[in-house]
């Protein structure tokens, strides 16, 4: 506002001097009072001017302006940085502690998995040691025979003739047809299940066992072998070589 009354008392004191001289040169008689117009025009402007801010202080204000926008963005962007920076270190430590999380779970089913075998294969072994110790008793022929018929006897079987001599068992068997196995196959099989089960009990030394139009397999209780649970096996493979047709 002062600026605008100090360039309006300018003008109007540089237009009402001129209209002052050219009236004084004509005589008209109105040289006096465009001159208090000019007077007064005059003063106008010196009031503008003290109104008018100063040049300086402007640029003051404006440079101060400028530099309070510039801090103010400058402030936005730190606080944008560092509310992303602040996400990712939390985003970091969530995944950081899920991956944890899920470490300890593996680790954790994997220790149970292994204490539940490690149990398993203890109570397996606990049973096979009771129930070798209950059942490894001197044999009589009533029991060996109740057992090849248990264990080494299919429902079409047949039990030709049996015996128990020095420590010797033998028996002689006749296996009927199986349309899935072979008789070989069959005869080894049977012999398996009844040495496994014979092993449980002292009173031999020697298994023979002659498959009627098949072939004999004879082992001796010595080539046992225990496996990881405790329970002792004749091997299967040395089963099928002892086979004599």
């Amino acid at each position: 506002m002062g600026s605008f009354l100090a360039v309006i008392g300018f003008l109007g004191f540089i237009l009402f001097i001129i209209m002052a001289i050219v009236s004084a040169f004509r005589k008209t008689g109105k040289g006096k009072k465009r001159m208090l117009f000019a007077v007064g025009c005059f003063v106008l402007m010196i009031i503008g001017g003290e109104l008018a801010p100063d040049a300086k202080e402007t640029a003051n204000s404006k440079a101060n302006v400028e530099k309070k926008k510039e801090d103010s963005s400058i402030e936005k962007t730190t606080d944008e940085t560092k509310k992303k920076e602040e996400v990712a270190v939390k985003k970091k430590e969530e995944v950081a502690a899920k991956m944890k999380a899920e470490d300890e779970a593996k680790a954790k089913e994997e220790a149970e998995r292994k204490a539940a075998e490690e149990k398993s294969k203890q109570e397996e072994a606990d049973e096979a040691k009771e129930n070798k110790k209950s059942e490894s008793q001197p044999l009589t022929e009533e029991k060996v025979i109740e057992i090849v018929e248990n264990y080494s006897l299919g429902e079409d079987d047949k039990l030709i003739n049996f015996s128990v001599t020095d420590g010797e068992i033998k028996a002689t068997i006749d296996l009927a047809p199986n349309d899935m196995f072979s008789a070989e196959d069959m005869s080894v099989t049977r012999y398996s299940q009844l040495s496994d089960e014979l092993l449980n009990h002292d009173g031999w030394e020697i298994l023979t066992i002659t498959y009627a139009n098949i072939g004999t397999i004879s082992m001796d209780r010595n080539e046992k072998k225990t496996n990881e649970y405790g329970r002792d096996y004749l091997p299967t493979m040395e089963i099928e070589k002892r086979l004599k047709r």
